[in-house]
Parts: C-alpha cells; sequence; structure tokens
C-alpha cells in the first residue's frame, strides 16, 4: 500500500473518477492527476479496465467497488464509458452545489445532462470560473481543483421543467424506469437510453440526430425542451405525438407517406430492436394502421398481419377483396364520390384509399343480402326448388335499386330466415301414413301450376308440418302428410300434362305444328321459361278442348287415304280451313279443319 493513503482525500458516491484523481492530486500537491496513475503502471486514465482500477484502490487503499462505479458512471442514467453521451473535454458545474461540496458529480458529465435537479439552475462551464484570472477557455480540470475555485462567485439562470426533470432521471435510475415502465425490463432500462431519449426527441421535433457528432450543450438543452412532456407522462405524450405525426403524413398531397413520417419512425425499427422496445414498436404500429391513410406494405413496415383488422383506411385492392368486389370499381367509385376515400399521386403510381369505416358499413350491409347459392346452402335445398319457390313469389329477389352497393346478392338474409320460422310456426304433430319433404316433393314428377299450389299452400299454413326430423338439417327437417298433398294435386285441373315431346309421341303431331297452334291462340297451354327458351304443357281439358274444335288435316288425310296437299286445296276452296303461321321451311304442315264450318258447310250442303 501506498505511503500515501493517510493523505488521500475520500471520494464521494456520485463523484466522477476523472474529478477524483484531480481533486485527489490537487490536494497531495501534484503537478498532475497522471502522477498518481504512472505510479504503478497506467497510462491513461480512459482506457483503463477494471484490473487496472483495482490495482490502483489496492495501491492507495481505497475501496475497490466504488471505484469501479466511479469509473463505469454507475449513478447516472444511459451513460457509457467512452460512449457518444459522455463528456470528456467540457465540463459543466452547478455553482450552488460547488458551494456545498467541491467535486464533480456524475451526472453532470452525461452530455443531456444541463441542470442541477437539486437546485433548479442551468450548468454552467467550468470556464467561468477562470475568467476573473484570464485563462479563458484554457481551465482544465485539474487546474480548477488547484486553484481552489469551487466557491468562487458564479452567476447562474434558472432551468427550465424540461432540464431539471431531465437532470433528475440522469442522476435516477429508479426515477427514469418508473417514467418509462413500457421499456423496462425487471425494472432495469435498456443499456441504449441515451439514444432513446434523441429518437423522442426526434419524434417531438423532427431534426435528425447524428450519432456521429457530438452533442453540444445548447442541442443538449434543446432535446430537453423538445422532450418536457414526454418526460411528465411518457405513454400518453408518446401517443399523442406519434398520433401528431402520422395525421401530418396524412395531409401530404402526393405519396411518400413514409419520408413524411419523419426518420424516426426508420430509426425505431431499425435501431431498437432488442426485446424492451417490443410493445413500444407494436404501440406505434397500431397507432400507424389506426390512423394512417396510405399504403402500408405490411412487411416493409413491419407490422403483424393481426393488426390489419385495425387499419383506419384501406387500400383499394384490400377494400375489394373485403367487398367481394373489383379495383377499378373501387377506384371508380371513389373518383366519382360515391365511396368515402381519396386518390394519393406519386411519380410513378396511384393509389386509392378507402375509409375502413365506410366499408364496414358496406360490408354490413351486404351481408344483409344472399345469393342463390347462399341461400341454397342456408335452407338446404337444391336448385330446382330454389327456383320454384322464386317462380311461387314465396322467395322474392329484391331490386338493384334496394340493394347494397356491393351485395352480390338478390334475396335478404331476414326474408329467408323467416320461411324457416314460417314452418316452425305452423308445426302441427299428428299421425300420418306416409310423409315428403320439401325435396322429395320437388323430385315429384308433377307441373309447375300444382308444385307452385302445394308450396303456396305450404308457406301460407294450409299444408302443416306433421313431423320434423332433428337429424336432418334445413328445410328437409319438416316432413308434410301425402295425403295433403294428394288434395291438392287431384282438385288441380293440371293433373296431368303432356309436353309438345309427348305430343309427337303419343299423336305424331311434329314440334312446329304444336308450337303454331300454341302462338296462334288454338291451342291453350302453359310455359316455363328455360333460359332463351321455352317449353310448353298442355292439360287434358285444353287437349280436349282444341280435338272439339278441330281436326288435324294431316292425320285426316292419312285416315283417307289422300295426299295432304290434295284435300287441303280442295277444303281450302271451301274455306273450311283454319291455317297457322309455321316457321319458314315447315311447308303446308300445321292446317286444321275447323269442325264448326264443316258442320254449317254439311248441313248447308
Amino acid at each position: 500500500m501506498s505511503s500515501l493513503y493517510p493523505h488521500f482525500v475520500k471520494p464521494y458516491n456520485d463523484e466522477s473518477f476523472d474529478g477524483y484523481l484531480c481533486r485527489a492530486a490537487a490536494d497531495l500537491g501534484y503537478s498532475s492527476p497522471s502522477w498518481l496513475l504512472t505510479e504503478i503502471g497506467i497510462k491513461d486514465s480512459r482506457n483503463c479496465s477494471d484490473e487496472d482500477i483495482s490495482g490502483f484502490a489496492q495501491h492507495y487503499g481505497l475501496d475497490q467497488t466504488q471505484l469501479l462505479r466511479m469509473y463505469h458512471y454507475g449513478s447516472v442514467t444511459g451513460a457509457r464509458w467512452r460512449g457518444n453521451f459522455f463528456r470528456s473535454k467540457e465540463h459543466y458545474v452547478c455553482p450552488q452545489c460547488m458551494k456545498d461540496a467541491v467535486y464533480l458529480r456524475q451526472s453532470w458529465c452525461h452530455v443531456l445532462c444541463t441542470a442541477c435537479s437539486s437546485h433548479g439552475v442551468q450548468l454552467v462551464p467550468l470556464n467561468n470560473y477562470g475568467a476573473d484570472l484570464g485563462l479563458g477557455t484554457n481551465l482544465s480540470l485539474f487546474m480548477f481543483f488547484e486553484s481552489s475555485l469551487g466557491e468562487s462567485p458564479v452567476s447562474s439562470m434558472a432551468a427550465s421543467v424540461g432540464q431539471i426533470e431531465l437532470a433528475k432521471m440522469l442522476a435516477d435510475a429508479n426515477k427514469a424506469a418508473e417514467v418509462f415502465s413500457l421499456i423496462t425490463v425487471d425494472g432495469k432500462l435498456p443499456e441504449d437510453f441515451s439514444n432513446f431519449l434523441m429518437l423522442l426527441s426526434e419524434l417531438k421535433s423532427g431534426r435528425t440526430y447524428n450519432k456521429n457528432k457530438n452533442i453540444g450543450f445548447d442541442q443538449a438543452i434543446q432535446v430537453a425542451s423538445d422532450i418536457a412532456e414526454l418526460l411528465l407522462d411518457f405513454e400518453n405524450a408518446f401517443d399523442k405525438n406519434v398520433i401528431g405525426r402520422i395525421s401530418s403524413a396524412n395531409a401530404r398531397v402526393s405519396g411518400g407517406f413514409i419520408p413524411a413520417l419523419g426518420g424516426w419512425y426508420k430509426r425505431l425499427h431499425r435501431d431498437f430492436t432488442s426485446a424492451p422496445y417490443d410493445q413500444l414498436r407494436d404501440r406505434v404500429s397500431r397507432k400507424l394502421v389506426a390512423h394512417a391513410e396510405a399504403p402500408l406494405n405490411r412487411k416493409l413496415k413491419r407490422i403483424g398481419s393481426a393488426l390489419l383488422e385495425e387499419k383506419k383506411s384501406l387500400t383499394g385492392s384490400e377494400a375489394a377483396r373485403m367487398l367481394n368486389s373489383s379495383l377499378d370499381k373501387i377506384v371508380a367509385m371513389v373518383k366519382s364520390g360515391d365511396l368515402k376515400g381519396r386518390i394519393v399521386e406519386t411519380s410513378a403510381n396511384e393509389f386509392c384509399m378507402v375509409s375502413r369505416v365506410e366499408v364496414d358499413r358496406l360490408r354490413q350491409e351486404s351481408e344483409k343480402f344472399l345469393d342463390g347459392n347462399q341461400v341454397m346452402d342456408l335452407l338446404g335445398i337444391p336448385k330446382r326448388l330454389k327456383d320454384r319457390l322464386v317462380e311461387c313469389e314465396i322467395l322474392v329477389p329484391v331490386s338493384n335499386e334496394s340493394r347494397s352497393k356491393f351485395s352480390r346478392g338478390k334475396f335478404k338474409r331476414e326474408t329467408v330466415l323467416q320461411l324457416i320460422e314460417n314452418l316452425e310456426s305452423y308445426y302441427q304433430p299428428k299421425k300420418f301414413l306416409s310423409g315428403s319433404t320439401m325435396c322429395s316433393i320437388s323430385r315429384r314428377r308433377l307441373n309447375k301450376s300444382i308444385s307452385e299450389d302445394i308450396y303456396t299452400a305450404i308457406f301460407s299454413g294450409e299444408i302443416q308440418c306433421v313431423h320434423i326430423d332433428q337429424s336432418k338439417q334445413g328445410m328437409d327437417r319438416y316432413i308434410f302428410d301425402d295425403a295433403d298433398i294428394d288434395l291438392i294435386v287431384d282438385r288441380s285441373g293440371r293433373k296431368v300434362e303432356m309436353s309438345v315431346a309427348d305430343m309427337l309421341d303419343l299423336f305424331g303431331y311434329k314440334h312446329a305444328e304444336v308450337k303454331g297452334w300454341i302462338n296462334g291462340g288454338l291451342l291453350k297451354a302453359r310455359s316455363e321459361s328455360h333460359g332463351e327458351h321455352a317449353r310448353y304443357y298442355i292439360s287434358l281439358p285444353e287437349f280436349n278442348e282444341f280435338k272439339s274444335r278441330h281436326i288435324v288435316l294431316s292425320k285426316a288425310a292419312r285416315d283417307m287415304g289422300k295426299l295432304p296437299a290434295h284435300l287441303a286445296n280442295s277444303l281450302r276452296a271451301r274455306g273450311l280451313l283454319t291455317e297457322t303461321e309455321l316457321p319458314e321451311g315447315d311447308g303446308r304442315r300445321g292446317f286444321l279443319i275447323d269442325v264448326q264450318k264443316l258442320l254449317l258447310y254439311a248441313l248447308a250442303h
């Protein structure tokens, strides 16, 4: 142990290591603090290892743990030895603290510390103490202690709230952890906390921080002013500033949303990727998707897919997907003003942005309508039965004017569900020999009019459900008594019908002939449309009435063994024919002999 041990001044807990060397050397009468280091082989106090500091403590009989803490600035929040946030040349002190105890506090060595948290005054340059001695800017830390200038009167000015609050947090890591609890892990702030403070300043002011350039005292004062609000209520103030930046970027008239947002956003996702900042990055992403009016590339902006549901504005493509529409339609409606949104033009592209609220409203409106496939799935019925219900006007499509702009279906959901509620309300259980479901009724060879009568009777309550099969879904659950259905069939005049093909098979009448009689109003029939074509069905009463009024000339000629042409000429000359217009190329087919005219002619002759 050195013989100087009894004469060594004791260090303060919050004293800086360089300040202690200078104070101890001046107190011992040395000409330079380097003599204390060279005695044990240390050449430069700025490049000491922990072993060097331990050796220094043992040589001079000092507390090893205390010296290591002093050397590494353990009492300062966010300061790292030889980092950008450590003052190595210029020193600033509090005149009132110097009057209380003349030593250099560790917190004053942080470049962002510009005030004394105890006295509320702004720190002054150490050179101010040498002004009366004519030293100007040449006053070193050792000369300050050697000349005993600590108690010299030096004027100071009051510090701002931001300076004082920042100084408190730099001097007290626990207080800083309470304010910035969002980025603390196990009660500790991340090592790059000082860099984070510069990020907050950039967020507030928009001024870019160059990490390779030393921070001056005036710049540190500006940083304290920028983040003053954040130091008092970090989370709320942070959200407010982020939303403000997003709103400013939204106000642009062209593209470039992220550049307009500011460099802080890129720095946040580039330089602050460690675990303590995970919640903060997620918080920013949520604000971005909730307030940004820009085409955000999710992967490029590091936004989780789960946050897409929170987006305030959607791109035209996203809106088209949500509304089951096309991008061209979305863009056209935005440009015409039919859809709330905006067109953002860049140098190379044009982006369409649509309000999320408007898209959600339109999607909810469109979900009130169902297309044909959705109706069949909901009711559990085949297409044939669905078409029958539409023809019977039990399922009534809604006009285009009454539907939502983006509803692909034309049936109201509530109307479709009402059909099932009606069947439930008409349920009247009873014993029956055999029963049929709606689907089995549609598979029976019943003509259209009888089917319509049956379906109308079912949904009006005339035919009631007699059993519900709980093992099935949709309308197949409801079973109706075949006896009730047969009553509808028996009382119908169209119980038996013949198609045009049946007329050919049964009587040899050509298709063109039958169609000509129907079009000419001579043969009554029921028609069903199938796309661009129509199918005709003739009931027995209609066919019997036709047969009672007309004789088919072609059949009469065959029965008499004459040529149809000769017989036609003879009957036409006597005015006994009823001629019909047939398609071109069908010749003299379709001629009919008028029975009434024939009887009158026979009586007259």
